[in-house]
């Protein structure tokens, strides 16, 4: 068992304040968000707390992982979330370099499309908290996975 209850953790991305991981939960993938260094506590639990919160409310936006947890385990803070993810963006983007794998004009566009337009809709919507449009940051492909439908979603 990982943090507790989690299975068969597989690294997405594990650099910086915070680690990514793909895992499971009984018969349910996960995706799981956790802080990677004690040393980043006073950082990483409000990140963690927005991260969740804005995950939260914008749960009903497809393309917009959907939040199962924002917990602690032994003083680690994380978020899971509910996916079974196949991979992370930054590895999907590696391997085509590494086979030197060329997308046609529509396949791209259609990738960028299908993570675009969750974003779009969940910038003109409205926190709930400061009255003022959700913003996250900018698009990181460390951030995007690809569910087991080979899906990207952030």
């Amino acid at each position: 068992m990982w943090l507790g209850r989690f299975e068969r953790p597989l690294p997405i991305r594990c650099r910086g304040a915070f680690h990514s991981y793909s895992a499971r939960e009984g018969s349910s993938g996960v995706r799981v968000v956790v802080r990677s260094d004690p040393r980043f506590d006073v950082v990483a639990a409000p990140c963690l707390d927005r991260l969740a919160q804005a995950h939260s409310e914008l749960g009903d936006v497809s393309g917009i992982l959907k939040v199962r947890e924002r917990g602690e385990f032994e003083g680690r803070p994380f978020v899971s979330f509910q996916c079974e993810v196949l991979g992370g963006g930054e590895a999907l983007l590696t391997r085509l370099g590494e086979t030197r794998t060329t997308l046609n004009h529509a396949t791209a566009l259609t990738a960028i499309d299908l993570l675009s337009r969750p974003l779009c809709e969940a910038h003109q919507r409205v926190d709930s908290r400061t009255s003022e449009g959700f913003c996250l940051g900018g698009l990181l492909w460390g951030n995007v996975v690809v569910s087991a439908d080979g899906t990207p979603i952030g």
